[in-house]
């Protein structure tokens, strides 16, 4: 990342406030083309993600997504595109995402994506499609 001039040459009120609920700080940091980043740091795109990824997960609905199925992360409750370097593209959008996919499978006995598994919302009784 790149970061933007020093805060007494832009002024505060010129960059955007992190996305994270209840954080105010500017995101100070741009990307390579220049615009900026969504977050004031890595953690809080983090944290951003994991609370988004568990709401699809307990509300089970999957997103929408304009992102063809075969570029899509693996985690089938991301909306992002899969990482790519030079040479690989990888099942997940980055390592939160395959980390987090990894423990709900091992919350739900490790059973492929597609199987038929107990619904994991509470009260419910209905067997539900995983993923």
């Amino acid at each position: 990342s790149v970061c933007l001039p020093p805060p007494l040459l832009v002024p505060p009120q010129m960059l955007p406030l992190c996305k994270l609920p209840g954080c105010n700080q500017p995101c100070r940091h741009v990307d390579e083309t220049g615009n900026p980043y969504e977050f004031c740091r890595k953690q809080h795109f983090r944290d951003y993600h994991q609370i988004n990824l568990q709401k699809r997960f307990t509300s089970g609905q999957l997103p929408q997504t304009s992102i063809p199925e075969d570029l899509k992360c693996k985690n089938p409750w991301c909306d992002r595109k899969r990482y790519e370097d030079d040479e690989i593209s990888y099942d997940f959008c980055g390592k939160f995402c395959r980390d987090k996919f990894q423990e709900m499978q091992s919350n739900i006995g490790g059973q492929a994506i597609g199987s038929v598994s107990q619904c994991l919302l509470p009260g419910c009784k209905l067997s539900c499609p995983i993923g």
